[in-house]
Parts: structure tokens; C-alpha cells; sequence
């Protein structure tokens, strides 16, 4: 598997990369020809925007810009010259070396300190994919965690109030139908709260911020019939209800 017998070694899993977005299929050409043009012993080829772009058949701008996006991705690191417009060593990272002394094994272009002190780390069967499998491994678990720490969190979590009345613009819990009951004991309540929250749908603009207020407000409306309870036990209800309300509502925000 080397340029010199016909045949040049290509980093597996290049076409999931393009499947997934990681590498358009213009990087993907280029750096196809990159492994075609780089040392088999070394995992270098000397190159430069202008030499890909005359081969390419691209604008030199285009091909700068490719070589960026491919080093960005991590795979291939360049050492350019500043100063110097010609070819440079561009490293190949996990280019599988098939001559030399380090036969077998591939270059770790993003550890290597430079173009005279490369890293080579051993080369597995099918590593590409293995590293691929891991990834997705490991998102799958982190997934898996994610989704028990959020069930754990569920149970951990008080409950939350049954509604004694749900409609489509509030609700009112157990605990606040129970106030409103004891302040306004002549009044009938469900009906009551159906009648509001037909009202909010007839009347968008006047949607209130907070429902404890509202009720309060649309209750106290609502006249006693005659022959009820002594004003005193109504008055006393009323402000028990108040009471009852602001401590709520101090709970709640």
C-alpha cells in the first residue's frame, strides 16, 4: 500500500466524515490528494496552496482556504514559512506509513513538534473506524447519563400541586380553590372559574400576570346572596383569603 508500487493509503472513515458534515467532498478531493502525493516513509508531502490549486484546477484563494478547513479539522498540520510563497511540509495526521523504518505504524501529526521530530504511534487494523465506534460509544452513554440524571431529578422534585381546576389560559391548585372557598364560601367556585377563563379567551389583551390576583379581584365582584352568613364572618374570610394569598404568592415567586 504505497505511491511507489501504484497504490496510496487513504484514512478510513473519510466518507462517514462527509456523510456527517464534517468535510465537504472539495476538502474530501483534496485531501485524497494529498495521501496520494505524501511519502510513505514520512507521511509528509511538500506542498503548498498554489501546487494544490494548479493540480486541482482551483483558484489559488480556494485552495488556501481548503488546506485551512482540513488543518482545522485535524487532519493534516502544515509548517509553513513565513516569508517563503513556496512548498512547505504538510503532515498527514494518522497517515498510515508503509516504507521505511516505520513501517506499520502511522504519523501523529498533531504531536509532532516539527517536520525533524515527527511523532509515529502503532497503526491498528481499522483504527479509524474503532476511534468512530468509540465516539459513538460515548455519546451514547453520555446520552444514557443525561437521561438518568433527569429521571433522578423527577423523583428528587416535590411534587407538583394537583390542579382542582385546569383550563386552557390557568390553573388553580387544591390548596388555592381552598382559600378561595373559605373567603367566598356563597359563591360556586368551578363554575365561577369556567366563566373566567372563557372570559380570558374572549379577551386576550387582559390575560393577567397572576392568576391568585385575578380571582381574587373577579371573586370579590360577586355579591353575597341575601340571608347569608353576618358581614363580620365575611369580612374575617375575606382577609383570611388575603392572607392566604399573599403567603402563596410570596411561595411561589
Amino acid at each position: 500500500m504505497s505511491k511507489e508500487n501504484g497504490f496510496a493509503p487513504i484514512r478510513r472513515g473519510l466518507w462517514e466524515h462527509i456523510r456527517d458534515g464534517r468535510m465537504s467532498h472539495l476538502e474530501a478531493l483534496a485531501f485524497v490528494y494529498v495521501c496520494s502525493q505524501a511519502d510513505t516513509r514520512t507521511g509528509i508531502w511538500k506542498g503548498c496552496a498554489k501546487s494544490l490549486a494548479g493540480e486541482l484546477g482551483l483558484k489559488e484563494r480556494t485552495a488556501r482556504d481548503v488546506l485551512e478547513k482540513m488543518e482545522h479539522g485535524d487532519y493534516i498540520r502544515r509548517f509553513a514559512v513565513p516569508g517563503l510563497h513556496s512548498c512547505y511540509p504538510i503532515l498527514v495526521h494518522k497517515f498510515p506509513i508503509t516504507q521505511g523504518e516505520h513501517n506499520g505504524e502511522q504519523l501523529n501529526a498533531l504531536e509532532s513538534k516539527s517536520p525533524a521530530e515527527l511523532s509515529y504511534v502503532p497503526r491498528e487494523q481499522d483504527g479509524e473506524q474503532s476511534v468512530e465506534h468509540g465516539v459513538e460509544h460515548s455519546a451514547a452513554q453520555r446520552r444514557k447519563e443525561n437521561r438518568e440524571g433527569r429521571q433522578e431529578k423527577k423523583k428528587e422534585a416535590p411534587a407538583a400541586p394537583s390542579p382542582s381546576f385546569s383550563g386552557l389560559h390557568f390553573s388553580v391548585t387544591t390548596k388555592q380553590d381552598a382559600l378561595l372557598g373559605e373567603g367566598f364560601p356563597w359563591i360556586d367556585r368551578p363554575a365561577e372559574y369556567r366563566k373566567a377563563d372563557s372570559w380570558l379567551e374572549a379577551n386576550p389583551e387582559r390575560r393577567p400576570r397572576k392568576t391568585n390576583r385575578f380571582l381574587y379581584n373577579w371573586f370579590s365582584r360577586i355579591t353575597q346572596p341575601k340571608g347569608g352568613a353576618n358581614g363580620k364572618d365575611i369580612n374575617s374570610a375575606v382577609e383570611t383569603t388575603m392572607r392566604g394569598f399573599a403567603a402563596n404568592a410570596r411561595i411561589t415567586n
